[in-house]
């Protein structure tokens, strides 16, 4: 009676081996399948234009929401509360400010086309508590007001006094007191 079970055990053994070896020799077939994936996957690298695109929407996103969190402590330290606020005038000064600012930024990263606008919205929505659409309204206008080329108006005045000031930003680290966001919206009369 022991030998007939320690034969069945032994047997049981054998065959527990033999499919300890048909596993390891499939999943040995499996990975080096997978290593050939992973090799024919890292060689199709992608192209550089769309690494520069992610990097550039990434780079002038980071630099505009700096920029912008500058301008805005300033603003919120000398006690004007940019959500209560409900002035058309005051809003349309910061948001065109803001948009001069991420125009400059995203030129400066070369990022270009709907990766701007994206730039533009983001800095609106996230710092400004704009919606999308209210954010949307505000580029399409600054869009309008570009190809009509229209002189001493107070959105144009903003958005370009936002250009200089984040090309003096990227350029020096620093914004002098007259291109700063309260320094203009001082003279341009949007806060007394």
């Amino acid at each position: 009676m022991i030998s007939i079970l320690v034969h069945a055990l032994e047997i049981s053994i054998i065959a527990l081996l033999g499919y300890l070896t048909y596993t390891m020799v499939a999943l040995s077939k499996t990975n080096g399948k997978q290593k050939l994936e992973r090799t024919t996957i890292s060689k199709k690298k992608p192209t550089n234009v769309t690494l520069s695109h992610t990097y550039s929407r990434a780079e002038s996103i980071t630099s505009a929401q700096i920029f912008t969190g500058l301008q805005l402590l300033e603003v919120k330290r000398k006690g004007i509360n940019l959500h209560s606020s409900g002035e058309d005038w005051l809003d349309n000064g910061i948001s065109f400010y803001l948009l001069g600012a991420a125009s400059a930024i995203t030129e400066h990263f070369d990022c270009k086309g709907s990766e701007k606008d994206d730039v533009m919205k983001f800095l609106l929505t996230k710092n400004l508590k704009q919606t999308e659409k209210q954010a949307e309204q505000y580029i399409s206008e600054l869009y309008q007001l570009n190809e009509k080329s229209i002189e001493d108006n107070a959105e144009d005045n903003a958005f370009d006094a936002g250009i200089t000031a984040a090309k003096t930003w990227l350029k020096n680290k620093f914004i002098p007191e007259e291109h700063s966001l309260l320094s203009n919206l001082h003279t341009w009369g949007f806060v007394a």
